[in-house]
């Protein structure tokens, strides 16, 4: 689905805030135990600081709960190095 939708849910801190506790109450209710976010093409520069902030406030939030987190990255080199903070 490219990267537009997650780009707009990371502009602000409160979309990140709200997409993070409606995430942990969807898991709740579902009894789900983690969740796999696919966002493959970060692009710009901001979209790959807000990455670093919405995979944070995720980790932070799953943590009391023992929910699993992991992410659907970009495959390929120059894209990923590109796209992700691999480090962070």
């Amino acid at each position: 689905d490219g990267t537009e939708k997650y780009a707009k849910l990371c502009n602000s801190t409160t979309g990140i805030r709200t997409f993070v506790a409606s995430t942990v109450a969807f898991l709740q209710k579902h009894k789900f135990d983690g969740l796999d976010f696919d966002w493959e093409y970060p692009i710009t520069l901001e979209d790959k600081s807000n990455f670093v902030y919405l995979m944070a406030a995720l980790k932070n939030a799953f943590r009391p709960y023992g929910y699993l987190l992991s992410a659907n990255i970009l495959a390929s080199g120059y894209q990923l190095d590109e796209g992700i903070q691999i480090p962070k």
